[in-house]
């Protein structure tokens, strides 16, 4: 048998980071699409609802997400008394295209997640502190290719950055329009 080389520590560090921070991207999706969906959320919240999206592949949970995304309209987030209401179509129209782009950016970063979950990592050769190379075979129906790359250790770190950035925006997004569906609603009451 052949001896392990083993890759920079930080990488098996960053990879970590990014699985997990991927979890807390499709989290904030779930509950997204819950709180967009289904609000006001309580104590009475649909559990067959949150049992099947769960049960959704992150595709396509990112699916559903977009999908509702483009169907927003402003006038969803506007009633008579509004306070602000000169100013909040396009507050409303910024919230939902940030949206739309956040949902966009999730697919390039499951795609690039796929790619680093499912590659044979070895030490770069040029400098193997500071660089790793990925390793892929793929077997399509006409074709075989193979992968192979180097990938420093900062686009990790960048990549990372994206994840956390995405789940953070589509939580907050999605916090925002659900608080002003819910006053909505309150003030049609």
């Amino acid at each position: 048998m052949s001896e392990k080389i083993e890759l920079n520590p930080e990488y098996y560090d960053r990879l970590g980071r990014i699985l997990v921070a991927f979890q807390d991207l499709e989290q904030s999706i779930t509950f997204s699409l819950i709180r967009l969906t289904r609000t006001p959320i309580g104590d009475d919240i649909d559990k067959e609802y949150v049992k099947a999206l769960s049960e959704l592949s992150f595709r396509s949970r990112l699916k559903l997400l977009r999908n509702l995304a483009e169907k927003l309209k402003v006038s969803d987030f506007m009633y008579s008394g509004c306070p602000h209401e000169d100013r909040r179509p396009d507050f409303f129209r910024e919230l939902i295209n940030r949206l739309k782009k956040h949902a966009i950016e999730c697919q390039a970063l499951e795609d690039k997640r796929n790619q680093y979950i499912h590659s044979v990592w070895s030490p770069s050769e040029s400098d193997a502190d500071r660089i790793a190379r990925r390793f892929k075979i793929r077997v399509q129906s006409k074709k075989t290719s193979v992968v192979h790359d180097e990938v420093p250790i900062e686009e990790l770190n960048e990549v990372l950055r994206n994840v956390e950035n995405n789940a953070e925006m589509i939580d907050f997004l999605s916090h925002a329009l659900c608080s002003v569906q819910v006053e909505k609603r309150e003030s049609n009451a």
